[in-house]
């Protein structure tokens, strides 16, 4: 019988192989523009400095304004190794951990091949599944991974063994829950009227029907939570298995809070998908959309469906 885990382990490692067979550089600063990707933030640099820039930048203040002196962190799901690279990169000694073995081999690739690797600090990766990882370190990072995961306590006892004292655990996770009705309708008019200005990368037929408004707001929907028609998850067997927002109170019992920030609606589902002669005038809409979407949040008119949560190990 095949484990839920051999076929998340599966699915990662076909994704990771196909983008990169399609150009993928999965690298902060040598990341070029990619066309294979039709709606996602790894299409362009800007883009990918935009969302993933800003959340290094976060993680790294973070980070420096918690602690100092020599500083560990283990990053839990760490895929292609981006993140851990730019962390190792800014004088943290990092180690990477994934089940994906082929994320693990691109990472070490990429690591390798790193033109600052003589000046960078530590940097390991190791395919392991979290529960066995054993050590300790002053921060544990979850970008993304921790709603892989199944068990909430068994996965807050693996995270408080491995953290030293006060140290940080940091959480940047989606809670699907959180994706409304109202998120939708605001995707669906921006990408209606991108796609009617030939701006957007496919075509969408304006709707003038319920029916054909509720089928719209429907496949948007399901597309921010990653899931197919049938309910079934679209990227991977356990993904979205667990929510922020199912632990938070647990997460409160053992932890001191020290930031929690929700944000993002809408915006990175959309702007990978924008197209135009220009790209200043692509990056001009993005900046928009990212804005409006932050606009909306601050406003309480949209739900942020994701959480950035850093919490000092009582």
């Amino acid at each position: 019988m095949i484990k839920k885990l051999d076929i998340e382990k599966q699915a990662f490692d076909d994704q990771i192989k196909t983008r990169i067979a399609h150009g993928h550089i999965p690298d902060l600063r040598n990341v070029i523009r990619c066309e294979y990707f039709e709606n996602n933030i790894w299409r362009d640099p800007y883009l990918v400095k935009l969302c993933y820039g800003e959340q290094f930048n976060m993680i790294k203040n973070s980070i420096c304004n918690q602690l100092s002196k020599e500083i560990s962190i283990l990053e839990v799901g760490t895929g292609p190794g981006f993140m851990a690279l730019e962390l190792a990169r800014n004088g943290f000694d990092v180690t990477g951990i994934d089940i994906s073995e082929e994320n693990i081999k691109i990472a070490k690739k990429f690591s390798f091949n790193d033109q600052s690797i003589s000046e960078r600090s530590l940097l390991e990766y190791v395919c392991i599944d979290f529960f066995e990882m054993k050590g300790k370190y002053d921060v544990l990072l979850f970008r993304g991974s921790l709603h892989h995961l199944e068990n909430n306590n068994r996965t807050i006892n693996q995270i408080l063994n491995l953290l030293n004292t006060n140290g940080l655990l940091i959480l940047l996770e989606p809670d699907i829950n959180r994706i409304t009705d109202t998120n939708s309708n605001f995707a669906l008019i921006i990408k209606t009227l991108l796609s009617f200005i030939n701006k957007y990368h496919k075509r969408i037929e304006i709707p003038f029907s319920f029916a054909s408004f509720d089928s719209l707001l429907n496949e948007i929907t399901l597309n921010s939570k990653h899931q197919l028609n049938d309910g079934t998850n679209e990227q991977s067997v356990m993904d979205n298995e667990l929510d922020f927002y199912d632990i938070y109170s647990i997460l409160l019992k053992k932890f001191y809070q020290i930031e929690k920030k929700d944000m993002y609606a809408f915006w990175p589902k959309i702007v990978g998908g924008i197209r135009c002669e220009k790209r200043e005038e692509e990056y001009e809409l993005a900046d928009f959309i990212k804005s409006f979407d932050e606009f909306l949040c601050h406003k309480k008119i949209a739900s942020p469906y994701f959480t950035y949560f850093v919490g000092k190990k009582i």
